[in-house]
């Protein structure tokens, strides 16, 4: 695996996501409002955004439907 070390921040970021399999998709609970996070495979889509494949079954997908401000961490 190539380091990252000497790359500029951006294709250092960029490289880091394309090499992640997973992150936290944190959003809010449609019902209590509290903090609801959830284990989430990741990919990257060819100019560095995270691709994420979300079932309508989901709880997190049913709070994002409600209320679409979320966090995703990156792992």
């Amino acid at each position: 695996m190539t380091s990252v070390a000497g790359m500029g921040a951006a294709e250092a970021i960029k490289t880091m996501m394309r090499r992640a399999l997973k992150g936290a998709l944190a959003s809010k609970d449609r019902v209590s409002g509290a903090p609801y996070a959830s284990l989430v495979q990741v990919a990257t889509a060819l100019d560095g955004r995270p691709v994420l494949l979300v079932s309508d079954l989901a709880v997190h997908t049913q709070n994002l439907l409600a209320d679409p401000a979320a966090s995703l961490l990156i792992d």
